[in-house]
């Protein structure tokens, strides 16, 4: 094979290899929102759309984060003891969790620093303004992780897991 050849199956590899790394990341995150377990869930497809000539029904991903109802913010009564879930989903396990963590940290506030929080899962999405007003937990391939990018109380920048 030439060197401007490209061989399909080790680009595929790679990728999959990329993905289950930001899928790993991501995981990691929703962990650490105080979320007792993470689980990634699929839909079939509805019976009746797949017959549609042109309708294209696809499989619908669930990421789900369980939470003890003591850590869980819901703004409705929880019985002591039970378990409350936040959901997202997506047409990949990839956007499920994107879907997730948009829900569970755009509008938080920061421990650190006490600011809003907002998420980005593309590493090459500019901020912005958000720079200015929000704590962004930002996606690193290179560090495999969700980063914070943080200005502290004496006016230093932390950008930790």
């Amino acid at each position: 094979m030439s060197d401007d050849q490209v061989n399909v199956d080790q680009v595929d590899v790679e990728e999959d290899q990329t993905v289950s790394v930001a899928i790993g990341a991501a995981t990691e995150l929703v962990l650490r929102t105080g979320a007792d377990s993470v689980e990634i869930r699929m839909s079939e497809p509805i019976e009746e759309h797949l017959d549609v000539e042109g309708h294209d029904c696809p499989y619908v991903f669930l990421a789900v984060a369980c939470y003890a109802a003591r850590a869980a913010r819901t703004g409705y009564p929880v019985k002591p003891g039970k378990q409350v879930i936040q959901a997202g989903a997506g047409q990949h396990p990839l956007l499920a969790l994107h879907s997730l963590l948009d829900i569970l940290i755009d509008g938080g506030v920061c421990k650190s620093c006490g600011r809003p929080t907002a998420v980005l899962h593309d590493p090459d999405e500019e901020a912005g303004l958000l720079l200015l007003t929000c704590c962004i937990w930002r996606y690193s391939p290179a560090d495999a992780a969700y980063l914070r990018d943080c200005v502290t109380a004496d006016g230093g920048t932390d950008a930790s897991p």
